[in-house]
C-alpha cells in the first residue's frame, strides 16, 4: 500500500510541475521593438530577427558577397499550435507559449515553441524544428536592441 501511495505522491508532484510550466505565458507585446541574433552564428551568414506589433523580419547577411536576404511573416502567440494561421490574430496583442508565424512565400505556417524570454537579462531561447536533424531544438538568442 506504501508503495501505491508514493507512486500516486510521485505522479502529483509530476503533474503540477508540468502544469506549472505550461501556465508561464508571453505576450506579443513584449517581442515589439526587439531585435535578436543568435548565440551560435552560421558560418557563412550573420542573422538578425526583428519584431513589430504584426512581422517577424528575419535578416541573413553573406559577407563574401556582400548580400543580404530578408524575409517578412506575419506572427501573433497561442497557446496552442493551430491546425492553420489565423490571419485575423496578426496585429493584435496575443499570448502564449508558441509563436506561429506564417511564410507567405511558401504559403506555409510554422511555430516555435517559447522556452525563455528575458529582456532585461537580454535572453530568448526558442524550441525550433531542425529539418537537417528531423527534431526540434532550442536556439538562444542574444538581444541587441529593445525600444
Amino acid at each position: 500500500m506504501r508503495k501505491i501511495y508514493n507512486y500516486i505522491l510521485t505522479a502529483c508532484f509530476a503533474l503540477s510541475a508540468t502544469t506549472c510550466n505550461a501556465q508561464s505565458q508571453f505576450s506579443s507585446d513584449q517581442f515589439i521593438g526587439t531585435t535578436w541574433v543568435p548565440v551560435i552564428q552560421p558560418p557563412v551568414c550573420i542573422d538578425t530577427t526583428s519584431y513589430t506589433k504584426s512581422r517577424i523580419i528575419m535578416k541573413s547577411y553573406f559577407p563574401k558577397r556582400n548580400r543580404s536576404i530578408v524575409s517578412y511573416n506575419n506572427y501573433y502567440l497561442s497557446d496552442t499550435i493551430p491546425s492553420a494561421f489565423d490571419h485575423s490574430q496578426v496585429n493584435k496583442t496575443s499570448f502564449g507559449n508558441y509563436m506561429i508565424f506564417y511564410n507567405p512565400y511558401m504559403e506555409v505556417m510554422t511555430f516555435h515553441r517559447i522556452i525563455k524570454l528575458d529582456i532585461a537579462d537580454g535572453t530568448l531561447i526558442l524550441e525550433r524544428y531542425n529539418s537537417l536533424r528531423g527534431c526540434f531544438e532550442p536556439v538562444e538568442y542574444r538581444l541587441v536592441k529593445s525600444e
